[in-house]
């Protein structure tokens, strides 16, 4: 239901911001935020890695994931603030995808340093720690996943090092593409006063 208003809302809204707004003002307020949102999601991606050697940065991983659409809102909030409500929710959205989009690509690549260079084993630790878990479960000792795992690890068949941190990008873009419709059309709400 949510995401029907959130359509409607953009088709709505699509053509009076297409008219009023200015898109270098969006795109370069987008490219500005994109750095904070590039060490957050750094920062975030950098304790799950860890997060395996120091336990507590599993519990800054998951507050951190949640309070990215807070930061997203506040982004989106206060330029469309500091513009007195010209922009709309469509432009909203787009400048957040800027966000996303470039504070990520620095994200993808200290991960793939990181992965490749500092901590290279890392996937593989992670499959065989699953595949030894998986074994401690008396109805997945035995089972088809154990076994495909087992086999991705013998055969060398486990994504490298930017695979699994081009993976990280979509996903991570995606969600935040998502996230931002919601928190642009929360934070295009006209201001009282």
């Amino acid at each position: 239901m949510l995401l029907i208003l959130v359509c409607c809302t953009f088709v709505v809204d699509f053509k009076r911001s297409a008219i009023m707004e200015d898109n270098n003002a969006l795109v370069k307020y987008g490219m500005d935020m994109a750095v904070p949102m590039a060490i957050y999601t750094t920062i975030i991606s950098l304790a799950t890695l860890y997060a395996d050697k120091v336990p507590p940065l599993s519990l800054l991983t998951m507050v951190m994931l949640l309070c990215g659409p807070l930061l997203m809102y506040k982004m989106q909030r206060k330029f469309y603030t500091e513009h007195q409500g010209e922009y709309g929710v469509s432009a909203l959205w787009r400048m957040g995808v800027v966000i996303i989009f470039f504070g990520t690509i620095f994200t993808l690549l200290i991960t793939y340093f990181v992965l490749e260079y500092v901590r290279p084993g890392f996937i593989y630790e992670q499959m065989q720690l699953l595949i030894d878990t998986y074994k401690q479960i008396p109805e997945m000792k035995d089972g088809e996943v154990t076994k495909t795992l087992e086999y991705m690890v013998e055969n060398e068949l486990v994504p490298d090092s930017f695979s699994y941190a081009l993976n990280m990008f979509i996903a991570t873009n995606f969600s935040g593409m998502v996230m931002s419709a919601i928190t642009a059309s929360i934070a295009a709400r006209p201001t009282t006063r």
